[in-house]
């Protein structure tokens, strides 16, 4: 009897195998009419903004279902100042619709999917304040819709991608803090940062970014706001950075810039170390 039995075991699989390789693929996925997250049924077909932030009887916990990949109409998808913990699902990326996406103030770890760099749509991105750890994907750079940029107060490691660069639409960019949030972000600070001409915020302080300012600074002229305090920069201010004549404020202090230095930011570099300077 069991000889049988397994004999019939075998001729399933083996049916099965061939299936699979007489139609070259496994069957299509179904796709769900509904998806139920934390308790709620959303229609796939017409959800097109998830607003669930924080209210003191009513805060989200757990994770994000992968599932919420499904809901593919999504516009709008605000999940923040929440107790969500876990990682930021791969499926995420299935929300190419997607123009506002915040997961602010959570406690969501490991690393941003790649797939993030599906959102080609996406004007708004607010990760921050989470312990979102690892490198920053390069696939970010795919996003060029975006006008705001927020990934401060995290646990990121390795640099700050180039690709960055390629977000010419941005007006805020935010990558600070990952000191005190026990990452190392460090690098230095992309050279081809002068492409992002329409910032007027950029927030880079707290890491431990190394090396010069790149002269392409002083391309930025609409900044209001340069804060780059408290990393290990070093070397000689460019002298372009007096181009940006609308800044209103700047910080850079606690870093390594040697002297002399240009007379329009001179009030704003206490706290230097200067012991490798010539």
């Amino acid at each position: 009897m069991k000889h049988i039995t397994y004999l019939l075991l075998t001729l399933i699989i083996l049916l099965t195998i061939s299936c699979e390789d007489y139609y070259g693929e496994k069957p299509e996925e179904i796709i769900p009419t509904e998806v139920i997250l934390w308790g709620t049924v959303y229609s796939v077909e017409s959800t097109d903004s998830l607003n669930i932030s924080s209210l003191e009887e009513n805060e989200l916990t757990g994770t994000i279902p992968s599932t919420i990949g499904y809901l593919t109409n999504l516009r709008y998808l605000n999940l923040e100042d929440n107790e969500l913990t876990g990682v930021i699902p791969a499926s995420i990326g299935n929300l190419t619709n997607l123009t506002y996406l915040n997961l602010m103030d959570n406690k969501l770890t490991g690393a941003i999917p790649a797939s993030i760099g599906n959102l080609i749509n996406l004007n708004h991105l607010d990760l921050d304040h989470n312990y979102l750890s690892g490198s920053i994907p390069s696939s970010i750079g795919n996003l060029n819709s975006l006008t705001y940029l927020n990934l401060g107060d995290n646990r990121f490691t390795g640099s700050i991608p180039q690709e960055i660069c390629n977000l010419v639409n941005l007006n805020f960019l935010d990558i600070s803090d990952s000191y005190e949030r026990g990452g190392s972000l460090g690098g230095l600070i992309p050279t081809e940062i002068g492409n992002l001409i329409n910032l007027t915020s950029l927030r880079l302080d707290g890491n431990f970014l190394t090396g010069p300012i790149p002269p392409g600074i002083g391309d930025i002229i609409n900044l209001r706001e340069l804060i780059l305090m408290g990393n290990q920069l070093s070397g000689e201010l460019p002298q372009s950075i007096c181009n940006l004549t609308n800044l209103r404020y700047c910080f850079l202090q606690y870093n390594q810039f040697c002297p002399p230095y240009p007379s329009c930011v001179e009030d704003y570099l206490e706290y230097q170390d200067i012991s490798q300077c010539n």
